[in-house]
């Protein structure tokens, strides 16, 4: 860590950054009918948010601007005590009908769902999708369930990928990754690093699975960086009516547009194969800054960074920031204009 006015920078590298940084280790425990328990569905990152908040409610004086280092380290100690007891309300009991309790990332939604099936290959995931059709059941398809919202619930059956998760092959030369949709963000940016390459965008939850990804349109931090589903190359799709179909933008485009955004509507993304770029170092520097100061410099901090993100202490003036640059010629007085 190099020491810098009104905050710190140090070095990481994008094909690592996210997939090091640190997840709540949180899972909605699932019980399968057999007996065996996964973690599948995906871990509560997003509730350390609402911990940090109910801390900095308790004692908003300790995140004043004065107090700000000894602050957050206060308050990233508390939200690990108090995620420790969150884990313990998100893992319901098992079911003696089969019916499958799941609870998204931030604890905000939750369902009984009659059934959560987990198919361990494509092949069996299109005999579900193809069976369930004939018979007229509904089925909703659930990433990580990392959306704030409950839109990938149902209490109807639901499948999730998460078992379906290997990472195909990676094609060097394109700069393209082929996966299976339930592959997750850290596990393709893992693949993707010996080839010297990463994913253009990503948010700062590694946990997503793929289909998930592109199927909601997430995006990074960075005004001038396209939306995941901009880098999908071609896809396939599992449908009811068609079987398994492979979308590009040559093979039934309009389709392809409508499906990289699918909300999981139009079918079940099985595979999916990304345009990537050059894995390359940024410069990260973490300042606080009140909220006005953030509203009178916003455009300037958009066009001069990146990637940046703003994180505002609840209950306070505080606004955390933190942004990431390319180490370029250009990284120093990016950071020089946010030392003042």
């Amino acid at each position: 860590m190099l020491a810098a006015a009104g905050g710190g920078i140090r070095r990481v590298v994008f094909s690592g950054r996210v997939a090091r940084s640190c997840q709540c280790g949180l899972a909605t425990r699932v019980r399968q009918p057999s007996g065996r328990s996964r973690l599948g569905v995906g871990t509560v990152a997003a509730a350390a948010f609402a911990a940090a908040a109910q801390v900095a409610l308790d004692a908003p004086c300790r995140a004043s601007e004065a107090q700000a280092g000894s602050s957050l380290t206060s308050i990233l100690q508390e939200v690990a005590a108090r995620l420790e007891a969150i884990e313990q309300t998100l893992s319901p009991p098992d079911s003696d009908d089969g019916a499958e309790t799941i609870v998204n990332w931030s604890a905000t939604h939750s369902v009984e769902t009659m059934k959560l099936h987990q198919p361990e290959s494509i092949a069996e995931l299109e005999a579900l999708v193809a069976s369930a059709h004939a018979s007229g059941r509904k089925l909703r398809v659930l990433g990580s369930a990392i959306s704030p919202n409950g839109i990938g619930f149902s209490s109807d059956e639901m499948v999730t990928l998460s078992l379906c998760d290997r990472v195909l092959s990676v094609d060097p030369e394109r700069a393209q990754v082929t996966v299976e949709a339930g592959a997750r963000v850290h596990q393709v940016v893992e693949a993707l690093r010996e080839h010297e390459l990463t994913l253009q965008n990503y948010a700062s939850i590694a946990e997503q699975q793929i289909g998930g990804f592109i199927s909601v349109g997430a995006h990074g931090t960075g005004a001038r960086l396209p939306t995941v589903d901009d880098t999908v190359v071609r896809m396939k799709l599992i449908t009811p009516s068609r079987g398994t179909i492979e979308l590009s933008r040559t093979q039934e485009p309009e389709l392809f547009a409508l499906a990289k955004v699918g909300l999981g509507a139009l079918g079940v993304v099985c595979e999916v194969t990304l345009q990537c770029v050059p894995a390359h170092e940024l410069l990260e520097h973490t300042f606080v800054r009140t909220r006005d100061w953030v509203k009178e410099h916003h455009r300037q901090t958009l066009q001069e960074n990146k990637h940046v993100r703003y994180m505002w202490v609840p209950y306070t003036d505080t606004v955390v920031i933190v942004t990431n640059n390319p180490i370029s010629d250009q990284a120093t007085p990016s950071v020089a204009t946010f030392s003042n």
